[in-house]
């Protein structure tokens, strides 16, 4: 495998010892998210089974007819053959339970994937990693629990030595690339990701809480993408909001939920994958901060309405009603903008923002007028007004402080992370 630079779609292999004397091995599913499986090799025939090696005795004919060698060979070559993710394929039984009865299940496992999950999986349509229980549980304080003496799961590796932990849903690049940090294979892990594996990645780390061990080589990836980020709203944009959380980026985590509150149209969770790890209080933020923005414009305008239409004169009166005339010609044309509720479904601040100042609203006179019970009045008075409006919604619309949620998080934080250094109120 390259290190130079990996996305979504590499290839990996069906089978990888990151440790030879491994006590955990790890199973995937091969058609998740985009992944191709690498071709498992191709198992060499025995000496003994080769007649015509040097050797080989000829009672060899009594131990397997050529049938059944011909049967087994093109068995191996199915099961080798490169696959891809999407293949749809009947699920296989799973290897019999564990012994343990009695024991408690982990937690973390149920919501990772136990072994039935992968029930009726066929064999080649799984992924298998062969790693270090050691490793696992100092680098992941999940795994610490899952594999915890009092659980199933422990007590299983304690008694046989060896376990097998099915994790369906994880995406196996992603994985990998972690468990190679995690068994301090360097020269495996690579220089560069794209943003979706560099999020798959984050979300792998969320999961098992492996900030400490991916953290440095994470800033290094961050580094080399931190000029993509998106100036629109869009699901890459989510991407950076999980990355930038993950990680603690304080600075990518501020730009890019400031082009989320602009930009976005709907509420946040309806436009975001289940999967990205993304606080609900950092997504309730920026929801709230859309909506107040947006809102904050609606209501300018059918007040600048409705304060037209009444008695206080702004001009002269023939300037007033040319005013008023104009700006309600033209937000009638918008006909979006009659009477909008909360959530402000299919507005953007920065839409709004932008039509509203495309409102013709010229000067009706341009000679300021002199004192008198009026005041002194400017037939543009009506667009200044709005355009401050807008500013000062903009103004509240910079991105969140990301010391503001860690302290809310409700999940744990790394300890060696930002948030260790703050001081929860």
């Amino acid at each position: 495998m390259s290190t130079e630079g990996i996305t979504l779609g590499m290839e990996v292999p069906a089978y990888s010892e990151l440790d030879p004397d491994g006590d955990v091995v790890l199973i995937l599913k091969s058609w998740n998210k985009g992944v191709i499986v690498h071709d498992m090799p191709t198992p060499q025939p025995s000496p003994v089974a080769n007649k015509n090696a040097i050797g080989v005795v000829s009672s060899c004919d009594d131990l397997f007819s050529h049938d059944e060698i011909a049967e087994e060979m093109i068995a191996e070559d199915e099961m080798v053959r490169q696959i891809s993710i999407f293949d749809e394929s009947p699920i296989e039984k799973s290897m019999a339970d564990q012994d343990g009865a009695g024991l408690q299940e982990s937690p973390t496992l149920n919501d990772i994937g136990s072994e039935d999950e992968s029930e009726s999986e066929p064999e080649h349509q799984q992924i298998r990693f062969r790693v270090s229980s050691k490793h696992l549980t100092l680098a992941s304080s999940v795994f610490k629990a899952m594999l915890a003496r009092e659980f199933k799961e422990g007590a299983t590796l304690r008694s046989t030595g060896t376990i097998d932990l099915h994790l369906p849903d994880d995406h196996p690049a992603a994985l990998l690339i972690c468990l190679n940090i995690v068994h301090g294979d360097s020269k495996k892990v690579p220089r560069k990701v794209d943003l979706r594996m560099l999020a798959e990645i984050a979300i792998i780390v969320d999961k098992y809480e492996l900030h400490n061990a991916v953290g440095i080589k994470s800033y290094l990836w961050i580094d080399c993408l931190k000029d993509s980020i998106p100036q629109s709203f869009n699901e890459d944009l989510l991407r950076w909001i999980c990355i930038s959380w993950v990680f603690k980026c304080t600075v990518e985590f501020r730009e890019s939920t400031r082009i989320a509150e602009q930009q976005s149209v709907f509420n946040v969770e309806e436009e975001m994958e289940d999967n990205l790890p993304i606080p609900d209080s950092v997504i309730n933020a920026i929801n709230s901060h859309r909506r107040k923005a947006v809102g904050g414009i609606i209501s300018a305008l059918h007040n600048a309405v409705n304060d037209y239409q009444g008695p206080v004169l702004h001009c002269e009166p023939r300037c007033d009603a040319l005013a008023l005339g104009m700006l309600t010609r033209q937000l009638k044309s918008m006909e979006h903008l009659k009477s909008p509720k909360p959530p402000y479904n299919c507005f953007s601040f920065k839409s709004l923002s932008e039509k509203v100042r495309q409102l013709d609203l010229p000067y009706f006179c341009s000679v300021a007028r002199s004192y008198n019970s009026y005041g002194r009045h400017k037939c543009g008075e009506l667009k200044v007004t709005l355009e401050a409006t807008i500013k000062t919604l903009e103004g509240g619309l910079g991105g969140l402080n990301i010391e503001d949620f860690i302290i809310r998080d409700e999940r744990k934080v790394p300890k060696d992370s930002t948030a260790a250094s703050l001081d929860p109120q």
